[in-house]
Order: structure tokens, then C-alpha cells, then sequence
């Protein structure tokens, strides 16, 4: 998985440092085809020692995770941002059902 798009967005907010080496092996234990970040860590609303991280982020096919597995993605993550870590499917907000939610998403991942 190519890591670049989202270390040029986070080097572009020069908000969070990650190890772009220990995120590609990351990205391709837990099979993600695709991550960003979206909300306040691309504002002015960041703060460096309060906010989290949100990711966007899109599975190969046929991953086969549990929610067991996702609670484990999203504490792993966190220890390589050293915050905490929130993150949605990209398909989840694709699909949703709440026109405004789903387009505040795309407008701002």
C-alpha cells in the first residue's frame, strides 16, 4: 500500500509525525487498500495535546475482520500517533442513509 498520500496530507498540516515505514507495515498487516485523515488535524481547530485523530480508511476485499479486530487496528494506530485514534470505513460513508453526515465527510477527508 502507497503511505504517501497521507503522509504529504499530514506533512501539510505539520500536525502528527508518524513512522512511515511502521505505517506500511501496518497498512498491509490489517489489509488496508486506502488511509487519510479528515477533521480537525486538517483545521486550525487541532490541539496537540487534546485532539485525536481521525481516519478514513478502505479495506482490500473480502477483509475478514471481527469488531474484536477493529478495537485492536484502532489501538495499534494509536500507539504509532501516540493519540487517540477514531476512524470510519469510507464504504460506511458511502452508504450511510444520512445525506448531510456522508457529504461533511467527503468534503472534508
Amino acid at each position: 500500500m502507497d503511505v504517501a498520500p497521507l503522509f504529504r496530507q499530514l506533512q501539510d498540516c505539520g500536525r502528527i509525525v508518524f513512522s512511515a515505514d511502521k505505517l506500511e507495515v501496518f497498512c498491509e498487516k490489517w489489509q488496508i487498500a486506502e488511509i487519510s485523515v479528515l477533521g480537525s488535524v486538517l483545521r486550525d481547530a487541532f490541539q496537540p495535546d487534546g485532539s485525536d485523530l481521525d481516519v478514513l480508511v478502505t479495506f482490500l476485499p473480502d477483509d475478514p475482520w471481527t469488531l474484536l479486530d477493529f478495537v485492536s487496528m484502532e489501538r495499534e494506530l494509536a500507539e504509532l500517533a501516540e493519540r487517540k485514534v477514531d476512524w470510519i470505513e469510507k464504504c460506511g460513508i458511502e452508504n450511510s442513509r444520512n445525506s448531510i453526515r456522508a457529504q461533511s465527510y467527503r468534503c472534508n477527508a
